[in-house]
């Protein structure tokens, strides 16, 4: 039988994108999305001279914005398929952080696993100090002391635990620990019991997975980190974690002091908006921890107004903008 399936081509994308190396200045053309512009900013370091639109246009490099990706390097045209745009980028040890960020960030926007490309790229980035392993989808538990992982946790969200420092101090000592445990400390039966109260509280998402880190940065945590402050600061976040070293570990340090001291959530949906009650500054996070495929657009209620931002909202600028 004939098959239509068609092939996607991140390989021959990845070649093409060296192979723009010896141009003096190249134009990118980019959808205004976390994933897209790391890999711009990573290509920054490499290419001689950049330039980068998200309003459109003509460009050397042009990146895709449909539901299956497509990248347009000098007019050739290579469909990428579901994978990340960051997954093509030549792959750099040194650069792994932003790389693996990248498609960490199109999963949890898009809800869905690695393409076999993807996990390729992982299995890759093994010998560059990437650890894979199956946990919990606590954010940085080998480094945080289990309540505080807990209290932090926004994918998955859950329910009357996330934001609260009490519930989330409670639920540790009732499985036998207290304020100085770490996830490692739990004996099975303890943590059999932890996964189950916090399955229950999870909106129905997984609350275990295969997890990545890299040396001692979560991934997941790392994500979440960038798209908060995606949103909140433009694209220079972007910039800084692709061209500073060592940028990432104090974004992350930022963006454990904006939740270890707690926050509130609470929401509802009109058809495909989401509307927020929180005293956390990030539409795109919202959407991610408790929003799902079908929100096109997330208002936040804060206490000085409603507010969405450049990813949901274009306007000139970037960062949150006030409705009405």
């Amino acid at each position: 039988m004939e098959s239509f399936i068609r092939s996607t081509q991140e390989e021959e994308a990845r070649a093409a994108l060296t192979a723009l190396k010896g141009k003096e200045l190249v134009r990118i053309i980019l959808p205004y999305d976390p994933d897209a512009m790391l890999l711009a900013f990573t290509l920054a370091g490499i290419y001689k001279r950049i330039s980068i639109s998200w309003n459109g246009g003509d460009g050397d490099l042009i990146l895709g914005s449909s539901s299956e990706r497509s990248i347009s390097i000098l007019g050739e045209s290579y469909n990428i398929g579901h994978s990340s745009f960051s997954s093509i980028v030549p792959l750099s040890f040194n650069l792994l952080p932003v790389q693996l960020s990248g498609m960490q960030i199109s999963w949890l926007l898009e809800r869905r696993e690695p393409t076999p490309w993807e996990f390729n790229v992982l299995k890759g980035s093994e010998r560059g100090g990437v650890r894979l392993e199956k946990g919990p989808r606590l954010p940085a538990y080998h480094m945080l002391p289990l309540q505080y992982s807990i209290l932090m946790s926004m994918e998955p969200f859950f329910l009357g635990i996330s934001g609260n420092k009490e519930a989330s101090a409670t639920l540790v000592r009732e499985i036998g620990g207290d304020d100085t445990t770490y996830l490692k400390d739990l004996q099975e039966s303890q943590l059999s019991t932890l996964l189950d109260r916090l399955s229950k509280a999870s909106m129905g998402r997984p609350v275990v997975s295969t997890r990545i880190f890299i040396n001692d940065v979560d991934l997941l945590e790392l994500a979440m980190a960038i798209i908060y402050f995606f949103d909140l600061e433009g694209t220079a976040v972007c910039y800084k974690v692709a061209n500073y070293d060592n940028y990432h570990k104090e974004l992350l340090q930022r963006y454990r002091r904006s939740l270890s001291t707690g926050f509130q959530v609470s929401w509802h949906k009109e058809d495909s908006k989401l509307i927020v009650n929180t005293n956390l500054r990030s539409p795109l996070l919202m959407k991610v921890s408790i929003g799902d495929l079908e929100v096109s657009f997330v208002e936040l209620e804060l206490p000085d107004g409603k507010y969405s931002s450049r990813y949901f909202n274009k306007f000139q600028g970037e960062g949150l903008v006030k409705l009405g």
